[in-house]
């Protein structure tokens, strides 16, 4: 699999605003970064993912986004979504005190 083929299955319908990848190669010490809206970035992804060790960040319109992580030599993309902060006036209040 390619890492632009890669990409779009995980990004699916998903609008995306901004990406990051960088690329790292520890056969031949090398590195590279590649970043721009989405258009500019997928034809430079047109290599085999097994060279290289990936890692990035895609920003979507709607505020999520997607990193790539890595677990036990095994790489993939994982989408967030920024938590919802709770609304103040409906928690238990605690204070400092009260936790010493």
């Amino acid at each position: 699999m390619t890492a632009k083929e890669s990409l779009l299955k995980h990004i699916k319908d998903n609008k995306v605003d901004y990406v990051q990848i960088r690329c790292v190669d520890y056969d031949n010490d090398s590195e590279k970064t590649i970043q721009g809206e989405l258009e500019e970035v997928l034809p430079l992804l047109d290599f085999e993912v097994e060279h290289y060790e990936i890692f990035g960040t895609i920003w979507y319109t709607d505020g999520s986004w997607s990193v790539r992580n890595e677990y036990n030599d095994i790489f993939y993309w994982e989408h967030l979504n920024r938590p919802i902060m709770p609304d103040g006036d409906n928690q238990d209040k605690v204070s400092l005190n009260s936790l010493a």
